[in-house]
């Protein structure tokens, strides 16, 4: 595993907007980038992975990242795309929707990732390959990474690994697609699923994994886009903001996108 930044002698933040698998799903990205800066006025934004994957702007979503300077981290989509480029590693950019004998044997999402890969940028190419695994900021007692080395968080053994292999007090975690949170209070994990926006006050004494949900792809039967705030040291709100669902599946339907990746952000699921 790479390491990742560390936080030591930083201004110390009022609030931090923290989301995850945004998948190239723009105009949910814009909605909640816009949430998080103008309405709650966060002083850090931290993104836990999987910024590109199943949606169609891949390079619009990475470029406003670095825009707004979030500190970001790699997400098993990244991975799936590092992998793509191997199957065209020239970049001959046949669509791998219009052109399916090209690559008879490869699943949908290995098309989308094979389609993102040939269409990033040079510049955002190199910022994919240059996301850390993690990023940990001792000062403010916080880590954030995609999952458990890209196993779903689901149950105590493997919210256990993850605290054992993050000694900060909180991790930050998405790839689930799922908003809920785990506490450690006297030896025991204890999980609590999240429904729509909701204010959680943590205890210091307590360990926590804060899994953030989706911006791009919600699977709670919610469709807004999900984030939170946190305000060190003990308030977390969970905040779902809708935006135009139909921009992006007409978006992704011009470019003849599976429809299961279309039809899902209609679902929430």
């Amino acid at each position: 595993m790479r390491t990742g930044l560390t936080g030591a002698g930083i201004i110390r933040p009022q609030k931090i907007g923290v989301f995850s698998d945004v998948h190239g799903n723009l105009p949910a990205l814009r909605e909640t980038l816009f949430f998080l800066i103008y309405a709650q006025e966060v002083d850090l934004l931290l993104c836990c992975g999987d910024t590109v994957g199943y949606g169609c702007f891949p390079n619009e979503c990475y470029q406003a990242l670095q825009a707004n300077k979030v500190n970001a981290v790699t997400g098993n989509h990244e991975k799936y795309i590092k992998l793509a480029w191997t199957l065209d590693p020239e970049g001959s950019g046949i669509d791998p929707f219009e052109n399916p004998k090209k690559y008879p044997r490869i699943s949908e999402i290995e098309r989308v990732s094979l389609w993102t890969s040939q269409r990033l940028t040079v510049e955002n190419r190199s910022f994919l390959y240059g996301l850390p695994d993690f990023i940990s900021f001792p000062d403010l007692g916080l880590s954030i990474c995609h999952s458990l080395q890209h196993n779903y968080v689901e149950n105590p053994a493997t919210a256990a690994a993850l605290l054992d292999l993050y000694q900060t007090r909180i991790v930050f975690i998405g790839h689930t697609h799922q908003p809920a949170y785990w506490f450690f209070e006297e030896g025991n994990l204890m999980p609590t699923p999240v429904t729509g926006s909701q204010r959680i006050y943590m205890e210091e004494k307590n360990r926590y994994i804060i899994n953030v949900g989706s911006v791009g792809q919600p699977r709670d039967d919610n469709t807004d886009a999900c984030c939170v705030v946190f305000e060190p040291p003990d308030i977390l709100s969970y905040h779902r903001i809708p935006y135009d669902v139909s921009e992006m599946t007409d978006a992704m339907g011009e470019l003849a996108f599976p429809g299961r990746f279309t039809g899902r952000l209609y679902l929430g699921w």
